[in-house]
């Protein structure tokens, strides 16, 4: 198996990309701080929200990914946030992965089964899937996604009000102070919003504390995703 694609198919399969995207939507701009294995593609939506499609080359195969996202640049180390929901740069949610995760399609469905792949190594039918996964991003998981950013953008604005308001120490106490599952606390937006809502609202702000500190690096973002959200 090939480690990596050769400077020129990775060229030629950029170009291809870029090509079917303007076709998609004009506005489709490189990401030029996403560099090296990583190609990602940038569309503004309003209120903060960035549509991505982002391609991820891991030994010599492409995976297509599509996300909505209020982070311009990915946040390391992770992979999920709060913001964002879909698969971004991750061979483990690429599109295929996030139909049937995040909009219940079954590839085993008696009636209507929905396959598709989402990675190639660049050879004979890499144009159909390149062109299937983009335009299947756009139809179906697009307009999921703005319908979860609108149901969990009061949270997220919650979040962040808490966050950014509360003394770090008062933070750490109230973080402490969660009794739900640690696990998954650095989720993506859809994630986030469910666990939100499966909690009381007497114990939101331990929730939101917990996800705070749970995930610094995030804070970071904090004081530039405030104002985007939470202008009218």
């Amino acid at each position: 198996m090939k480690l990596s694609q050769t400077k020129e198919a990775t060229q030629a399969f950029v170009a291809l990309l870029e090509a079917h995207l303007a076709s998609i939507h004009p506005d489709y701009r490189r990401n030029r701080e996403v560099k090296g294995m990583r190609h990602e593609y940038v569309r503004e939506l309003g209120e903060g929200q960035l549509a991505i499609h982002s391609v991820f080359c891991k030994r010599g195969t492409f995976y297509h990914c599509f996300c909505l996202s209020l982070h311009r640049i990915p946040i390391a180390p992770f992979l999920y946030s709060p913001f964002t929901v879909g698969g971004r740069c991750d061979h483990n949610y690429g599109v295929t992965t996030a139909c049937h995760r995040d909009l219940g399609l079954s590839p085993v469905d008696p009636v209507a089964p929905f396959r598709m792949s989402d990675s190639h190594m660049f050879r004979k039918g890499a144009d159909r899937i390149l062109r299937r996964c983009t335009s299947e991003a756009e139809a179906r998981l697009l307009p999921f996604y703005e319908a979860v950013w609108r149901r969990t953008r009061p949270a997220l604005q919650a979040l962040v009000e808490f966050a950014t308001t509360t003394p770090p120490d008062q933070l750490a106490k109230a973080a402490a102070a969660y009794a739900g599952p640690r696990q998954g606390l650095a989720s993506h937006m859809l994630e986030f919003g469910r666990l939100h809502d499966s909690l009381p609202p007497a114990q939101r702000p331990a929730f939101f504390a917990a996800v705070a500190t749970a995930t610094p690096e995030i804070i970071r973002d904090f004081a530039m995703l405030f104002p985007r959200i939470t202008r009218p």
